[in-house]
């Protein structure tokens, strides 16, 4: 109930002051697990990427820092954010990511592992493709445009750019060979060229 009303609040200001545009968002499986991985330059970026289906939940991992604020924490938690420590192994976050997706459930990641300061898709670490291959599930690739500063000017009615989303084709995990490791690099590339090419695409 309460993730329904955040979640409608959500949607409520998103279209409203930043005409929120999703492209292409029937590439996400229906049913079944599946991670939604994304380039991350703001704090808007969970949130957009999070709403986008109106039947299912997309749970984030997100930096442990955020539930020290008390309000932050609290919101976060109820739209189906967990902590994770950055640089950091935790044998419960990955137990939890596998559980959800293992389900049925949506999970939502940034590669990257931190935001890119100047909007360019940095190199992508191996979480996203290890948990893609433990659960054996697909990730979608995820492009976000219009999140960096995207408060252009302030007052009673705050004004925003225009954000817009874009999702790549599936990358199963079964389409690559090799040992563990060698799938993992091979999905991770695969996985960083896909979204840098949906944003080059979104800003052309």
């Amino acid at each position: 109930m309460l993730y329904k009303i955040g979640r409608g609040l959500l949607r409520l200001f998103y279209h409203n002051f930043c005409k929120l545009k999703y492209i292409d968002k029937d590439k996400i499986p229906k049913t079944g697990g599946v991670i939604l991985a994304s380039n991350h330059v703001s704090y808007h970026d969970p949130f957009v990427v999070g709403i986008v289906l109106r039947k299912r939940k997309i749970n984030f991992m997100a930096k442990k820092e955020l539930f020290d604020k008390k309000i932050m924490g609290k919101f976060i938690t109820i739209m189906g954010a967990f902590p994770v420590e950055r640089d950091k192994f935790d044998r419960k976050v990955l137990k939890k990511a596998l559980s959800l997706l293992k389900n049925g459930e949506a999970l939502g990641m940034f590669p990257e592992g931190t935001r890119s300061e100047d909007g360019k898709v940095g190199e992508g670490k191996h979480g996203a493709a290890m948990i893609s291959l433990m659960a054996d599930v697909p990730i979608v690739p995820t492009a976000i445009t219009g999140t960096l500063n995207a408060k252009i000017k302030s007052g009673i009615i705050p004004k925003y750019k225009q954000i817009i989303v874009k999702y790549g084709d599936p990358i199963y995990p079964d389409q690559f060979e090799g040992s563990r490791k060698e799938k993992m690099q091979k999905i991770t590339d695969k996985l960083t060229e896909s979204i840098r090419k949906l944003k080059e695409d979104l800003e052309t």
